[in-house]
């Protein structure tokens, strides 16, 4: 879990590319705040089950389905029944789970 802190952060050194003492101040405020607030773990908990079904599952299928649904092109007309089964699979495993995890959270 703690070598996986450098990956997170990349997208962030990406963006605002900050000299050593920032970075450091960066590593350092987010831990005091992770230390600080009480239950954070469970707010983390959270936000995993809510918004990470949402972003992982849910969002990509209904994006899949607005896009390829109605296009055409030399294969054929659109997603094949199996194609949009498989989005709708998705998208109510999502929604189950994404609802189960935000109340066990």
């Amino acid at each position: 879990l703690y070598l996986t802190y450098p990956i997170m952060f990349y997208p962030v050194w990406v963006v605002a590319p900050l000299s050593g003492p920032f970075r450091v101040a960066a590593v350092v405020g987010t831990a005091a705040v992770a230390y600080a607030v009480p239950s954070f773990g469970k707010f983390l908990g959270l936000v995993g089950a809510s918004i990470c079904t949402l972003l992982g599952f849910i969002i990509p299928a209904i994006l899949h389905i607005k896009v390829f649904h109605y296009e055409k092109g030399p294969q054929g007309d659109g997603l094949k029944r199996w194609e949009l089964w498989l989005d709708y699979f998705f998208i109510a495993f999502g929604l189950v789970f994404g609802v189960l995890g935000t109340l066990d959270s």
